[in-house]
């Protein structure tokens, strides 16, 4: 039977009819739902409205009611202001008359008080002169009087020794005359008779007792005059004391007059505020009076109309409250809807990871196989070249040369269906290896696929014109295209050999080109400027930005695998083999989320490159409001590697691509040095080692258990309270960056597991934190199946290996 089949195919024809029969009765349906929901929903808002308005319609009736029973009338305030004004003008009128009076009263005092302080002023002038004057003539006539008193003394003195100097000379004289006394003694002349009988020496004594009578006379008078100095000099100091005391008395007389004036006016001023409250008391009792009733009748009114208001409000606040409660019932229901749909989009997440991995891993198993077919067919040739030359050489034999070649070559033609049909390419003389049903059912598929892919496209197309033409201030022509955009090549031409699905001529056919060339060639609806021009071809360049680094890891896979196959090969019983092999399990996960993040990574730069060829090829694809200079610049960013996003994915997939390549050095150099010291012992190793019932832990559940996820990086260990002392980090002493799992050395070596499932780490669980990671939206989309056409070419895959 022919592998490919017509669209005219009766059973191609029956599911066509049946799924747009299907597809148009579910869309119908859909929209009658939706419809029939809407409607639904506003009459129930409709009605719950109209509800609401006329309870507040009748609530506002009766308010309005009441306050129209008690209107507001506030007392006019110019008759309020008019008696204010009158009791104010009357008593500042009787105030005025009473200071009037009394400053009448204290001007006459002030001026019979100045008068009275001027003659008091010139008096003690008068008085102070006089004392002056008659302290100046006292102090003279003492001065004379000392003077006069001195003159006295010395001349009573002189006239003493003059009348001795005389009596001495008339004795001197009567003694040289011989002439005798006179004969009337006296005091003197007895004296001056004892005296003549005496020698000369006698005069000259008397002389020098009148000098020191005169000497001592002198002593006496300076004494005197020093006392009275002194007694001046008190008398002064306790007349400046006098003068002190007087000055403040006069102070604080000074001081008790002005407090005294104080007290009496507080008290002149009091007796004015009393006589104005007893004449204002009769006209204030009214005019208080009849402002307490006009109060007390608005306070009434007030509490009337603030009853009708409180009560209208509290109805409403009970409407809110009840608003409130359902618009809370409603988001509880929101949030449990929110909540389950975010357990479906982490577990569509975690079914993109899971789905990339199987994808990866039944594109290795594949590659695994075709290389082994390939093998297998080039030893099988090489072999029978080398029996059949050796055969022809001998000459003997020829027909069971040719027998041999017959039977040799349909194994090789059979080896090479085998391979041809694991390719995807099936012989057109055998039957498929599919069933008529798939084969239709999967055209049927794609063609659906390609049509709504169509839809959405135009749809997509449809609004942005929409969204442009609503923004553009002029209108835009647009020039609708004359043929159809043809479909994207899902798998490329350069590598065919590798991984080429079963699909027929008609899927074909379904290749669907990019944007780019159809609007290049001429039959774009718009011309797009230069500078996007040269974008384009950029953009088409991003897909293999990322083609070393999945070289790279691709070539860590195959490592890791050549060092699963070595560890194989040794003993379990050593405990630096159990190191190994969980360093190279621990590496191999670590490389398999890598290469499933880097897939998401790829996946959506893919989508983020078609936004941007649309946006540069479609005419009026950006609004008014958009700045086309910073989107080229954007775009530009993204393609040169620049944007912040694709720069730190960069750097981070580089770092990891290195430590994983570091570590890879480092365990291989572990395996070459252990393989070089267990060379001599492998004689003595048994045959079969003793293995453990329990397999060894895996590095998921280690990674997942919240106690052993303390202690899982390569750090080493703390000793725990019951042990007496720690053991050292076997993976320490490997100089690992990607951190180990904690390992615990069992009693007995465990058994080795060929197959073993895989389990993510808790981090990318979800498959949510490669994508938070680097600023993308958790959405899914399609993989990119030629990353891992790429990844799959020289990859071996492992045939008995599980992904879970």
């Amino acid at each position: 039977m022919d592998a490919v089949l017509n669209d005219d195919h009766p059973l191609a024809l029956e599911l066509a009819s049946l799924r747009n029969a299907i597809a148009r009765y579910q869309h119908e349906a859909h929209a009658t739902s939706v419809k029939l929901q809407r409607h639904s929903l506003d009459t129930s808002y409709a009605l719950e409205r109209t509800h609401a308005l006329e309870s507040e319609n009748s609530l506002l009736k009766a308010e309005l009611a009441v306050l129209r029973a008690h209107p507001e009338i506030p007392p006019h305030p110019a008759a309020l202001q008019v008696q204010e004004l009158t009791i104010a003008h009357r008593r500042l009128s009787d105030k005025l008359t009473l200071t009037e009076g009394a400053l009448l009263e204290y001007t006459a005092e002030l001026a019979h008080a100045r008068s009275d302080v001027t003659k008091s002023r010139h008096e003690i002038e008068a008085t102070s002169k006089l004392v002056e004057r008659l302290q100046t003539e006292l102090k003279d006539a003492h001065a004379k009087e000392r003077e006069l008193g001195r003159k006295a003394r010395a001349a009573e003195e002189e006239r003493k020794l003059s009348d001795l100097v005389v009596q001495e000379y008339a004795d001197l004289v009567r003694n040289l005359e011989g002439r005798p006394r006179p004969s009337t003694p006296s005091a003197s002349t007895f004296s001056l008779d004892s005296a003549n009988n005496n020698s000369s020496a006698t005069l000259v004594d008397s002389l020098s007792e009148g000098k020191s009578g005169l000497q001592k006379l002198l002593e006496e008078f300076n004494s005197e005059t020093e006392r009275l100095e002194t007694e001046i000099i008190n008398l002064q100091g306790q007349i400046n004391q006098l003068q002190v005391q007087l000055t403040a008395e006069s102070r604080r007389a000074e001081d008790d007059r002005v407090e005294t004036a104080q007290a009496q006016f507080e008290l002149e001023k009091h007796k004015i505020d009393d006589n104005t409250a007893a004449k204002m008391v009769s006209r204030y009792m009214k005019f208080s009076q009849s402002s307490t009733d006009s109060l007390q009748k608005a306070m009434e009114g007030m509490k009337a109309r603030h009853t009708a208001t409180a009560a209208t409000l509290r109805t409403e606040v009970e409407h809110l409250q009840k608003a409130l409660l359902i618009e809370r019932r409603q988001s509880e229901k929101l949030r449990h809807a929110l909540d389950e749909l975010t357990e479906d989009i982490s577990r569509e997440a975690y079914g993109r990871r899971r789905e990339i991995a199987l994808r990866l891993a039944f594109l290795g198993r594949e590659e695994h196989l075709a290389e082994g077919l390939r093998r297998w067919i080039r030893r099988a040739r090489e072999a029978f070249e080398r029996a059949l030359h050796a055969t022809l050489n001998n000459q003997q034999e020829e027909a069971s040369a040719s027998v041999i070649g017959g039977v040799f070559k349909a194994i090789i033609r059979d080896a090479d269906d085998l391979l041809d049909s694991l390719n995807g390419q099936p012989s057109a003389e055998g039957d498929p290896l599919g069933s008529v049903a798939r084969i239709v059912v999967a055209q049927n598929a794609a063609s659906t696929l390609a049509r709504e892919l169509q839809a959405e496209t135009d749809r997509r197309l449809a609004l942005e014109r929409q969204w442009a033409q609503y923004h553009s201030t002029t209108p835009v022509v647009h020039v609708k295209a004359s043929a159809k955009a043809p479909v994207i090549e899902v798998f490329p031409s350069s590598t065919p050999d590798v991984f080429s699905p079963v699909t027929t001529s008609p899927l074909d056919e379904l290749k669907i080109s990019p944007l780019t060339s159809q609007l290049l060639n001429g039959e774009s609806t718009g011309s797009p400027s230069s500078r996007k021009l040269s974008l384009l071809p950029e953009l088409l360049q991003v897909q293999h930005r990322y083609d070393s680094l999945q070289r790279g890891f691709r070539d860590c896979n195959l490592s890791l695998k050549d060092m699963k196959k070595d560890l194989s090969g040794f003993p379990h019983g050593s405990e630096m083999v159990l190191v190994l092999q969980k360093a190279v399990e621990r590496l191999d996960d670590y490389n398999e989320d890598v290469r499933v993040e880097l897939e998401i990574r790829v996946t959506d730069e893919a989508r983020i490159t078609s936004g941007y060829e649309a946006l540069l090829t479609i005419p009026g694809a950006m609004s008014d409001e958009v700045d086309q200079e910073e989107m080229e610049v954007e775009i530009q960013a993204f393609v040169d590697g620049t944007d912040k996003a694709v720069a730190k994915a960069m750097q981070l997939f580089s770092r990891k691509l290195d430590d994983l390549e570091h570590d890879i050095a480092a365990v291989k150099r572990s395996l070459h040095e252990l393989a070089s010291t267990e060379e001599p012992h492998l004689a003595t190793t048994p045959a079969n080692p003793p293995r453990s019932t329990s397999p060894a832990p895996t590095f998921g559940s280690v990674m997942t258990s919240p106690r052993l996820r303390q202690t899982s990086f390569s750090h080493p260990r703390k000793a725990s309270d019951d042990s007496a002392s720690g053991s050292p980090d076997p993976f320490a002493s490997l100089g690992l960056r990607i951190p180990m799992p904690a390992h615990v050395v069992p009693a007995s070596p465990p058994q080795p597991v060929n197959a073993r499932q895989r389990v993510a780490s808790a981090t990318y669980m979800l498959g949510l934190g490669a994508r938070s990671t680097f600023g993308f939206p958790s959405k899914p989309s399609a993989r990119s199946l030629t990353s891992a056409v790429e990844d799959a070419k020289s990859g071996e895959g492992d045939p008995d290996s599980d992904v879970e």
